[in-house]
């Protein structure tokens, strides 16, 4: 509705996409839209790196990237460049596990004796003929530069490079048990509607936090909140993954 000017027409309680008579992309998001409302589960994206890649592409042919744009981005990737060996500054402790969906291996290293979670992908790497993904990269070093500079209701991010081994970021380690978990353990309390709205106001002040500094979380569910062991009557109490 937002980008038609137009609300979605629905069919028996379904929406279907049919192509507006007056069409700003010229055509150009028809079938990448058909695709991902399908009813079809195997005919629609199957996640949505798969489908944030697709919209790239048509964004590249809509409003085609030049020589110079790109050359800002590789120019402002160096400056986020380390040349170092992610587990030899940040040596493995105990397993490495391997997300071979994302290409990432994860891993626990310690901070002065204190446990932090290593995200290392490393494939990644910025590429001059791979100008979405350059994109996608310099911006999530920006976020992590965030997260390193700012005290939120979030992991602080320690370190974070590009390197010729890849891409890593060192989290610290958030204690704490997930919402979805906590809500299991403490629905039959009796002071449970007084805790969720605690919870609730505590997770619309670090959702605020993140707004006040433009960073949108983009997962936020129960999975994604942390709930710490030191109560939950103070802001400050819970974390967004």
């Amino acid at each position: 509705e937002i980008a038609f000017n137009q609300k979605p027409i629905m069919v028996d309680e379904i929406f279907e996409w049919v192509s507006p008579k007056k069409d700003p992309f010229d055509g150009y998001l028809d079938e990448w839209i058909k695709k991902a409302i399908n009813l079809v589960p195997t005919d629609r994206f199957s996640d949505a790196n798969e489908m944030l890649s697709a919209l790239n592409i048509i964004q590249l042919e809509i409003q085609p990237s030049t020589v110079d744009d790109n050359q800002i981005v590789m120019t402002e990737l160096q400056t986020f460049y380390k040349n170092n060996f992610p587990m030899a500054d940040w040596p493995l402790k105990g397993q490495m596990q391997y997300d071979d969906t994302k290409g990432k291996n994860v891993y626990e290293s310690l901070n002065e004796e204190v446990p932090v979670r290593v995200l290392w992908w490393p494939q990644l790497a910025p590429q001059p003929n791979q100008i979405g993904q350059n994109r996608r990269l310099l911006q999530f070093l920006k976020r992590c530069q965030i997260f390193h500079k700012n005290e939120l209701s979030a992991q602080r991010v320690l370190d974070f490079a590009t390197t010729n081994s890849g891409v890593y970021a060192v989290l610290e380690y958030a204690n704490g048990i997930p919402l979805s978990d906590w809500i299991e353990q403490n629905k039959d309390r009796d002071e449970y509607l007084f805790d969720v709205l605690n919870i609730s106001l505590s997770l619309i002040h670090a959702v605020n936090q993140l707004h006040d500094i433009e960073i949108s979380h983009g997962d936020l569910k129960p999975d994604n909140i942390l709930i710490q062991a030191n109560g939950i009557n103070r802001k400050g109490n819970l974390f967004c993954l």
